[in-house]
């Protein structure tokens, strides 16, 4: 194959599209539990505002209620990932394979943010108001946010979490109104999973109480000490 302006581009078009390929084929579920923000600059600083009041009925005048404003920082990063393509490769038209490589970077782009989200999950690091992320001691207007726990998962403290989170109160002492709709985990605990929030195979006698509340999410990258 002679190398030329025409060769290259024709090349082009076809990694582009064998790349274009990948991304259409990799496991999006991660945008079920992380949230995608527009960065226009290195370093972001995004407000979050929390209502320092609940709705109450109309009687007299407004009272006009107040945000708590925090910024969350986040300082962008760079991540590359890069294919040789060999000049006797393009002249002796050997290029069966490269295509697929093409397919398979643009599989492994779109996995970048599930692996480094799930990094910060478990990183744990400290949340807005001075304290991780998960802990058991957090406390919204004198009501506890207890989210930690180190019991390993069963279908007791499946049970126990999910109250939990349904009870949470904020302001005013009033139900946030959460409802837990994921339960994700690592490979390891897949069956575990499976078997707290589904009828057991064959039908079960017995009544699961928390069948179908939440979807499982299986997450490749919570393994070993975090699965």
């Amino acid at each position: 194959m002679i190398i030329n302006e025409n060769t290259l581009t024709t090349l082009f078009t076809m990694f582009n599209d064998a790349l274009a390929r990948g991304l259409e084929m990799a496991d999006v579920s991660w945008q079920n539990w992380a949230m995608t923000i527009t960065s226009g600059q290195s370093l972001e600083r995004y407000p979050m505002l929390v209502l320092l009041s609940t709705m109450r009925e109309w009687i007299g005048p407004r009272q006009f209620n107040s945000f708590k404003a925090q910024y969350l920082q986040v300082i962008n990063r760079d991540f590359e990932h890069s294919i040789a393509v060999p000049t006797n490769t393009i002249e002796d038209d050997q290029l069966g394979l490269f295509p697929v490589a093409f397919q398979q970077m643009g599989m492994d782009a779109t996995q970048l943010w599930p692996d480094i989200g799930t990094d910060a999950l478990i990183a744990n690091a400290e949340w807005l108001d001075g304290t991780a992320f998960f802990a058991a001691a957090r406390t919204l207007n004198g009501n506890t946010i207890n989210n930690y726990t180190t019991d390993a998962l069963s279908a007791t403290t499946f049970t126990t979490a999910y109250d939990l989170m349904i009870a949470y109160a904020g302001y005013n002492g009033k139900p946030l109104g959460v409802k837990p709709m994921y339960l994700m985990v690592g490979p390891s605990n897949r069956t575990v999973a499976h078997g707290i929030v589904n009828t057991a195979a064959g039908g079960a006698t017995a009544v699961n109480a928390n069948e179908g509340l939440v979807e499982i999410i299986i997450n490749p990258y919570l393994i070993g000490d975090y699965s």
